[in-house]
């Protein structure tokens, strides 16, 4: 059956959709379809639809926040080290990574991401530096693994201030849940 095993290009496709495009010219073939008793058995199955809201606000939050790195990376190139051409280039290579390219969607590496550059743009205040990395902490645990490194730098100059914010960004954003 072709829908079972469909001919694939040879190239590597970014969406699952394209993968469906056939290499040898033929007509397209139809994307298959999981089976009703795969969608019962599936644990997504229970989850609501995500609706017209969802749909439009995903991409544009993940556009911001895209948008929010690059800029972050290059306001911190003027601001800290007084070149702008290396903000532009970091920025860039930011942009050239593949991981941008093939999964620009995951909001929940990318904005932590952006929290994590504006965290370290306002380094200078410890307090909002502490709401930033509180903030990407509440929504991915990666942005942990930052706080010793935080607590190095603000050893003498604004611990207890960056903690106490930061702590209670996290605790808001876990009683958010």
């Amino acid at each position: 059956n072709a829908t079972e095993n469909p001919p694939l290009s040879p190239q590597y496709a970014p969406t699952p959709i394209f993968q469906f495009i056939p290499a040898d010219g033929s007509e397209l073939l139809a994307i298959p379809q999981p089976s009703d008793e795969i969608k019962e058995q599936s644990p997504l199955s229970s989850m609501p639809e995500t609706g017209f809201w969802m749909d439009v606000s995903a991409p544009i939050l993940a556009w911001a926040a895209q948008i929010a790195i690059v800029v972050g990376m290059i306001l911190i190139s003027v601001w800290h080290f007084d070149n702008l051409k290396t903000g532009i280039a970091a920025a860039t290579l930011y942009l050239l990574l593949p991981y941008t390219n093939q999964m620009p969607g995951r909001l929940d590496h990318i904005v932590p991401a952006a929290l994590l550059v504006w965290a370290v743009a306002c380094y200078r205040m410890p307090i909002l530096s502490g709401v930033l990395l509180g903030t990407a902490s509440g929504l991915a645990f990666f942005p942990l693994f930052c706080v010793p490194l935080w607590i190095g730098f603000y050893w003498r100059r604004g611990l207890i201030r960056f903690l106490s914010a930061s702590s209670g960004m996290l605790v808001l954003m876990i009683l958010l849940l």
